[in-house]
């Protein structure tokens, strides 16, 4: 039988790459769509269309976005739509598309992603999270007497829907002073966020925890340790490590997961950033519900991580539940590499360091014998990101 196929948005984002190769080596014919003449996935050899549509942090609900992708899916005939971005996602939740998501929108999507209420959620299941306050205008001072200095400045949401478009506010602060808390709450205000500020963490190791939920149990359980993180210390992970997802800290990491994704009613994928502190107790920092940044390391271990969630989302058999997979396998983002090399917190001797994590077993993201193109295409519009086009479309490949 053949399978139905798939739209995958936010082609400029790398897991959005992972997941149009997962799906075509699955069966599935594959489109992709995003915002520029040409994007990451939208170069693989394994899609077969490619869409440019308008942006979709742009316009009031009802707006170009909205219009523009369900006159694509009506004219194509996609059975479901994959998204990746954070601002695609709050679009989507806002203005549901006429065929399934990836993933889906509605409450328990919104109890993960809001930061200011996952505490609850967190407290419910029994997980450790940071004291997290909402900072209104003129509050900075209560909120950093409550959480005290440093402190992380965030927004609540990191997109919502605001009365122009979708306010997408990347990123956090970590603030040593109170002017620096009040300059990183209104910097979020003025891209249309809410600001929160949480306790800083201070761990010994960052993991990274991932699930897929079906009929009220976990199907696939993943965990992976941060070798290195650009910014350095708190940023995202560019060289990663399996760890087993069954015992030691990536067990408590991905029970802790399951819990608060059971507690807030989730089926689907999700992701979490763990601490794991220097008393071997954990802290949750964040929860993706949404395919991540190293997605296709995963896809590459053999969990077919984007194929389980388009099968459940369209009522497709499921796959069978993942068996072990191997323990100690490392993961690169390449471009993120050099960036960590040049960091002014990296190592004294970078190449030495990275030479003794890099061995020929090694899976790097993007790069693909098979499928160059889209690597090719990157280093082509990052030597022109002089240009105000380039340097947006080289933003949006950072996220994730």
């Amino acid at each position: 039988m053949s399978l139905p196929p798939v739209l995958v948005l936010d082609a400029e984002i790398r897991q959005a790459l992972a997941a149009c190769r997962a799906l075509r080596a699955a069966g599935f014919p594959v489109a992709a769509s995003g915002r520029g003449s040409s994007a990451l996935a939208g170069d693989s050899r394994d899609v077969v269309r490619y869409h440019r549509l308008p942006l979709p942090e742009d316009g009031p609900v009802g707006g170009p976005f909205g219009v523009a992708l369900e006159g694509v899916l009506r004219a194509h005939g996609y059975a479901a739509v994959v998204a990746v971005d954070d601002a695609t996602l709050a679009r989507l939740d806002a203005e549901p598309p006429s065929v399934p998501t990836v993933p889906a929108g509605g409450g328990p999507f919104d109890r993960l992603t809001a930061k200011d209420r996952l505490g609850d959620v967190c407290a419910a299941a029994g997980v450790d999270y940071p004291t997290t306050l909402p900072v209104p205008s003129g509050g900075e001072r209560a909120a950093v007497e409550a959480v005290g200095l440093p402190c992380v400045v965030k927004a609540a949401r990191s997109a919502a829907v605001a009365p122009s478009g979708i306010a997408y506010v990347a990123g956090a602060v970590v603030a040593t002073t109170l002017e620096e808390v009040v300059t990183a709450a209104n910097a979020v205000r003025t891209t249309g966020g809410e600001p929160v500020v949480q306790a800083r963490i201070r761990g010994v190791a960052k993991l990274n925890a991932v699930v897929i939920r079906r009929d009220g149990r976990a199907v696939l359980r993943y965990a992976h340790r941060v070798l290195r993180e650009v910014p350095p210390g708190r940023g995202i992970g560019i060289s990663l490590v399996t760890i087993p997802a069954d015992r030691g800290p990536g067990a408590a990491a991905v029970d802790a997961l399951d819990r608060i994704c059971a507690t807030a009613g989730w089926s689907g994928v999700a992701h979490a950033e763990v601490y794991e502190r220097a008393d071997g107790g954990l802290t949750l920092i964040e929860v993706n519900p949404r395919l991540w940044g190293s997605t296709w390391f995963a896809e590459r271990l053999g969990l077919r991580v984007t194929e389980r969630c388009v099968r459940d989302v369209l009522g497709l058999e499921p796959l069978p539940d993942l068996p072990a997979y191997e323990v100690g396998r490392r993961f690169h983002h390449a471009p993120g590499l050099l960036t960590w090399a040049r960091a002014p917190r990296a190592e004294r001797d970078p190449l030495r360091s990275l030479l003794g994590t890099v061995g020929p077993r090694d899976v790097f993201d993007i790069v693909s014998l098979r499928d160059p193109s889209p690597f090719l295409g990157l280093l082509r519009r990052r030597l022109a990101a002089s240009r105000p086009a380039a340097r947006r479309a080289r933003t949006r490949e950072t996220r994730g």
